[in-house]
Formats: structure tokens, sequence, C-alpha cells
């Protein structure tokens, strides 16, 4: 069994009160994501206490609920 992610996810600035489309680059299921947004690379790491992934660039924070993602059943 693998698992398969999304190639987009929502990512949201708390200090602008906006959400916005990011291209994942790095996934690994409740440890990191990383996206690219507008040419800025940006690492958020999973909080367990909220549930999420939590980052920060250029002064701002960022949330996401990270992709979706799926159980993939693989066989010979």
């Amino acid at each position: 069994m693998s698992v398969k992610h999304e190639n987009l996810c929502e990512l949201y600035c708390i200090d602008t009160d906006r959400t916005q489309q990011a291209e994942v680059l790095d996934f690994t299921l409740h440890r990191h994501l990383t996206v690219a947004i507008a040419g800025n690379k940006i690492t958020l790491s999973w909080n367990p206490k909220f549930e999420h992934y939590q980052g920060k660039m250029a002064g701002l924070d960022f949330t996401s609920e990270g992709p979706k993602h799926y159980n993939v059943r693989t066989t010979r």
C-alpha cells in the first residue's frame, strides 16, 4: 500500500487573511509540507495540537491542512 497526494493544496496566510492555491513540492504525511507560491518556496511543519501544517516566510505566518491524500493498493 502506498500513499499518493494531489499536486495542489490550499495555503492560508494568517496575517493577510487570504487563501491561495499552492503547488506541492514535497510532502510527508504528518511531518512536513513544502509548497511553491508566486515563485517562493515555503516549508511548513506538522502541528499535532492544531492538526495542520504551520510555517513562516518573509514575516508572514502560513497554515495549511495539506494536500488531499489517498491510500493506493499496489499489486505485482
